[in-house]
């Protein structure tokens, strides 16, 4: 996953992420918790240790590209509009505005 980030008070750049950092990404657009990312972790194939998990998630809120709210992790990038997709090296962009 490729994120571009063009926030106004943010540096511009484009972040990529690996795929077990995809992988978190995508289960905060629904809020996850920690297990949840753990169970969505290791049903992807990427069984990471409780500490990873928080060095993940903290790296995310630590970069403004997501918040914690009561123990739930919530991504703040926007999905694709399905009319306007762009491909950076063969991969979809999400954008954080």
């Amino acid at each position: 996953m490729v994120i571009e980030d063009r926030r106004a008070s943010w540096p511009e750049e484009v972040i990529e992420l690996d795929d077990a950092q995809s992988n978190i990404y995508l289960g905060m657009f629904q809020g996850a918790g920690r297990e949840g990312v753990r169970l969505r972790l290791a049903d992807s194939g990427h069984p990471l240790t409780e500490t990873e998990i928080d060095e993940s998630l903290r790296h995310f809120v630590d970069r403004g590209l997501a918040f914690e709210d009561e123990g739930r992790f919530v991504s703040v990038a926007l999905e694709i509009d399905p009319y306007r997709r762009k491909l950076v090296d063969g991969r979809e962009v999400a954008t954080s505005r």
